[in-house]
């Protein structure tokens, strides 16, 4: 039967409207609230079957997912950033393409998806970047039965998701990362250690920052941009389309009314050896280079971000108080800043205390279940 009931969350009746062409392909699935609305689609779709109509339009019929994968990247991710294209096209050109590029769309299968992820598991891909893949051509092939209707159903199953193993993340403590700032504050590389540690602005906002965007009346770092390494350029608002404001410490305003004489507002709050502008690769070896001479965990430049929190944490801040600080849109990422610490439960420890109760006394308690 074409028309099935279909019950919904809130006990309400659907009804579903399923018809095949002549050689047996679905003509897309539509679900009506009413059952006279359902049969006048089903005749309609007897009527356009009759006359010979195939479910799937020739031209869908010949396409293949590399010219699909074309016509989904002009139309349907508009609102991507230009970093996320290059990323994406980059899979799509390394994992995708030369498994199923020259496959018709209609014929691709879920075994294809599974073969393409244990092929990059199998190269010594990681999960993450497996997990990327799957999540592209989850939405390129959703798209293809939601918004444009070439296929009735996806062939990205959900159980094919690569599981990503959370890596136990490096950081310093509160003292080491002390140790760090005093150590590299005269050193070149010192302005960017600062102000991740203690702003914990990411490695692009630290390169993009400017002299304009400090308020020493108000002690705040107002982050307007960050550099794109992949489309190799500013952008504004880099992390979610949005502003955001980092309170400065005493310390690090000091600091940088320092760097500001002679500097011009649009100056590079930290330059360049050779150009305006701090090169990622610089900040890298920099900071890898003076962990390793002071015997410090190896930490990166996003890394420092995880020493900050140590800091702010020690300092008092809560949950919602990193969430500000790393200008994260929720608690989910957060909580792989702030480490489990086994040392602040053992200062806490010390401090829980069980008051005495005499005997006449605990003979009088009750127990409330």
């Amino acid at each position: 039967m074409a028309i099935s009931e279909r019950n919904s969350r809130g006990g309400s009746t659907r009804y579903q409207v399923r018809v095949q062409d002549e050689i047996g392909r679905w003509y897309p699935a539509k679900t009506f609230n009413r059952k006279i609305d359902a049969e006048r689609h089903e005749r309609e779709l007897l009527s356009r079957r009759d006359q010979g109509e195939a479910a799937t339009p020739a031209k869908v019929r010949a396409m293949t997912v590399a010219s699909y994968s074309e016509k989904w990247k002009e139309e349907r991710r508009s609102r991507v950033s230009e970093g996320w294209r290059i990323s994406q096209d980059q899979m799509l050109r390394d994992y995708v393409l030369p498994a199923v590029g020259d496959k018709p769309l209609l014929g691709v299968r879920s075994e294809h998806i599974g073969r393409i992820l244990r092929q990059m598991e199998d190269a010594g891909r990681g999960g993450q970047t497996r997990l990327h893949v799957f999540q592209l051509v989850q939405s390129m092939f959703g798209d293809a039965v939601e918004y444009y209707g070439f296929l009735t159903r996806s062939p990205v199953m959900r159980r094919d998701r690569p599981q990503v193993i959370e890596a136990e993340q490096v950081f310093l403590t509160p003292d080491q990362t002390r140790t760090l700032l005093a150590r590299v504050k005269g050193e070149y590389i010192g302005p960017a250690v600062w102000l991740a540690v203690l702003a914990s602005l990411r490695p692009n906002e630290v390169q993009a920052l400017r002299f304009q965007a400090l308020d020493f009346d108000r002690n705040e770092i107002h982050i307007v941009a960050g550099f794109k390494r992949k489309a190799m350029k500013i952008e504004p608002y880099p992390k979610g389309k949005r502003a955001a404001v980092k309170p400065m410490v005493p310390e690090l305003k000091a600091f940088l009314l320092e760097l500001r004489e002679g500097k011009a507002p649009a100056d590079f709050v930290v330059a360049g050896i050779s150009e305006p502008m701090l090169a990622h690769t610089t900040f890298y070896k920099h900071v890898v280079a003076v962990c390793k001479r002071m015997g410090l965990p190896r930490i990166t430049p996003h890394g420092l971000r995880r020493c900050s929190t140590e800091l702010w944490v020690e300092a008092g801040a809560t949950e919602e108080d990193v969430i500000r600080l790393l200008d994260h849109s929720g608690a989910g990422a957060v909580r792989r800043y702030m480490h489990r610490d086994l040392g602040r439960l053992h200062r806490m420890a010390g401090s829980i205390q069980v008051a005495s109760t005499s005997p006449d006394q605990a003979s009088k308690l009750r127990v409330v279940r």
